[in-house]
This record gives structure tokens, sequence and C-alpha cells, in this order.
């Protein structure tokens, strides 16, 4: 059972972002739905919006949705790939591995696209899916190498033979002996500080 939790943190995350990826690729997603909806949106909060506003944005929503949705695709591969034990041995072989299929699901989307009679495919859209994963990636790398230069903080190195390193507590001269049921209190309490 535990293989299986582990299989479902790992894939499950990125198999319904992928899903919404191919489902955003439909009908759905076409301009004019977006248009219609961010036209009622934005004529609550603004009545007196124009057309070509409400065009110029529609565009603009559009074009950074293939980035955000792509950006997204990239770190949840990434941390499925990642988890651990990691299912690649190296963060270039990572790296590949989420560009790779990000441009496969950026072509698949775009060729969706074509079957779709309110939508278009466009060459350029797959460049922003793919630079939106690129971005994700450089994200991810960043933060990576910043912890990384971080200082550690009160952890033990393993022990050579894998096995946690195990702790020494040397004292001296307590007199725990003449101290009565105070000396039995320090004792139960030595374990809590190491």
């Amino acid at each position: 059972m535990k293989g299986f939790s582990l299989f479902l943190n790992r894939w499950l995350p990125v198999g319904f972002w992928v899903a919404f990826v191919i489902y955003a690729s439909t009908n759905i997603g076409s301009g004019e739905n977006s248009g219609h909806f961010l036209r009622s949106l934005l004529a609550w909060f603004h009545p007196d919006f124009g057309g070509t506003s409400i065009r110029e944005i529609n565009f603009f929503t559009r074009k950074s949705g293939h980035v955000i949705q792509f950006f997204v695709y990239a770190v949840l591969l990434w941390r499925g790939l990642r988890l651990s034990p990691p299912v690649t041995k190296s963060l270039r072989e990572t790296a590949l591995l989420v560009l790779g299929t990000a441009a496969f699901l950026a072509v698949l989307s775009e060729c969706i696209q074509l079957f779709s009679s309110l939508r278009s495919a466009q060459i350029a859209d797959v460049g922003l899916d793919v630079a939106g994963a690129m971005i994700g990636l450089a994200v991810i790398l960043t933060l990576a190498s910043v912890f990384k230069r971080r200082p550690p903080g009160k952890t033990s190195p393993p022990a050579p033979n894998g096995r946690p390193a195990e702790k020494i507590l040397i004292t001296s001269d307590l007199h725990l002996d003449q101290s009565g049921d105070r000396g039995r209190e320090v004792l139960e309490k030595i374990p809590e500080k190491t």
C-alpha cells in the first residue's frame, strides 16, 4: 500500500494538470469563451470598459496563460521525478526530461486545437509553453542552489555504514546519587536534550 500511495503522491498532481492543459486546448479555452468571461468580469468591476481594451486584456491573459500552465507543469513534474527515491539520477537528466515532455505536451495541445472549431494552432504558442517550462526550471534550480548554500542546522552527518550517527553524552561529577528524586528527573531529561 505504501508504494501505491507514493505513486499517487508522485504522479496524481502531474496527471491532473496534464488533463487540465488538454481540456483547456479544446473549445472551452477558446478566445471567444475567455473574452466573454473577461467582459463579464470587467463589467462587474468597471462598466465603462471598451471593446478594444477587453480584446487587448484577453490577448494578454491568454498568452500569459500559456506560460503559467507550463510553469506549473514543470514544477509538478520536477517534484514527481525528484521525490524520494528520485526517478532520475541527476538534475540535468531531470531538466531535460521536463523540457522534452513540456515540448511534447505543447505540440499535442496545439494539435488538439487544429480539430477544435473555435481554436487555431500557433507555433508561437508552443514557444510560450516551452518558455513557461524553462522559467519553472530556472526558479527550481535557483531555489535549490540557494537552499544548498545555507549552513546546515543541528544535524549530525550520517555514519559511513548508512545508519544514523550515534550521539555520545559526556558528563562528569554530577553527584546524582546524592540529589534524591532530583537526580532521577535530570536523568530522564537527558534524552530530550540530545
